[in-house]
């Protein structure tokens, strides 16, 4: 008996604490129409970044770029802008690489704001910066 209640109260206490996740990530999602990917230093290994791009409402769609150590930064924005490109929605998502090696991510039309976040990033020395307008 004292089991059964140990393990119900371990169930509930692992639903209220996916909920308080579930609930924490939408709080601190930040919703713009336009998102500026801006990078620093350089690539010092090959790797893989990975973006997060939530639309508010609810979906959200995963880009993967692969970087080559000692890449320059400019060419890795155009790697990052051709992700973008090739992995998003065409009608939802304007893509836009400057020749500073910063890119520009924007909503297309009625489009909803999305959330842009650096999900993980196994390339090392390369910083990112996303700032949303």
């Amino acid at each position: 008996m004292l089991e059964r209640f140990a393990t119900r109260r371990f169930f509930y206490l692992a639903a209220i604490c996916a909920f308080a996740a579930l609930v924490a990530s939408a709080a601190f999602a930040q919703y713009s129409a336009r998102w500026r990917v801006q990078l620093g230093d350089e690539a010092k290994s090959d790797g893989t970044l990975i973006f997060n791009v939530e639309r508010e409402g609810g979906s959200v769609l995963q880009v993967y770029v692969s970087v080559t150590r000692a890449t320059p930064l400019n060419e890795i924005a155009a790697a990052i802008g051709d992700g973008f490109t090739e992995q998003l929605p065409a009608d939802e998502f304007d893509v836009t690489v400057d020749e500073r090696g910063s890119v520009q991510l924007r909503k297309k039309g009625n489009a909803s704001d999305f959330d842009l976040a650096l999900l993980r990033s196994t390339v090392t020395g390369l910083k990112v910066r996303l700032n949303h307008r």
